[in-house]
């Protein structure tokens, strides 16, 4: 089991934010936490990668630099290319030369962004944008991919393709725990999803 969320509550002061919520997350597999706007979704996610510490339970996941996050914003640095974008976070992995080169194309070419390779990432399009925010999570290919609804408000096509990495990912061997608020994607072949009535 790559992670494990166990009984964990979250709290703000007088506000609870997630009551009580496990989670399995194997390795080779997509799970998908299903649930509206402000359920607790993202509040979930952060205590997987350890952003938030759970108000009570327990969460066992790889190292940080074992785990891909992509967060609910953009997920890239602006004013850079979506070459420079992936080059920088492989660097901060370690990977260099070839073995950089090599998994920079290939991420390139699965997000459908090649004729956009030196493009600066503000003048992508929100769904472009997007695609390239899950290619610098998966670039180092880590044990457990963590997104935060990574197919919301994009466009139709850029959505089939983010759904493509996604699958790729864990045919590869990753865990992929991911929110969404679409069903289809929760009921996709391979998916398996956790839910409660009110959501998390």
């Amino acid at each position: 089991m790559i992670a494990e969320i166990d009984g964990v509550s979250v709290r703000f002061g007088d506000r609870t934010a997630l009551d009580d919520v496990s989670v399995r997350a194997p390795a080779g597999t997509v799970v998908a936490l299903v649930g509206g706007d402000g359920a607790g979704k993202s509040t979930l996610l952060r205590t997987v990668v350890g952003e938030l510490a759970p108000t009570t339970g327990t969460v066992r996941a790889p190292r940080k630099n074992h785990i891909g996050f992509l967060a609910a914003g953009p997920g890239s640095w602006a004013a850079l290319t979506v070459r420079q974008n992936l080059e920088f976070v492989g660097g901060i992995y370690g990977l260099r030369g070839t073995e950089l080169d090599r998994r920079c194309d290939e991420l390139i070419g699965r997000a459908g962004l090649a004729d956009a390779a030196d493009r600066t990432a503000s003048a992508l399009s929100g769904g472009m944008r997007r695609k390239l925010g899950a290619a610098m999570a998966m670039l180092h290919r880590p044990e457990l991919l963590v997104m935060d609804e990574p197919s919301t408000g994009v466009d139709p096509v850029s959505r089939i393709d983010l759904w493509r990495m996604i699958s790729e990912a864990a045919a590869e061997g990753a865990a992929v725990l991911m929110s969404t608020t679409y069903l289809d994607e929760a009921n996709a072949p391979g998916t398996w999803w956790s839910s409660t009535p009110d959501g998390f």
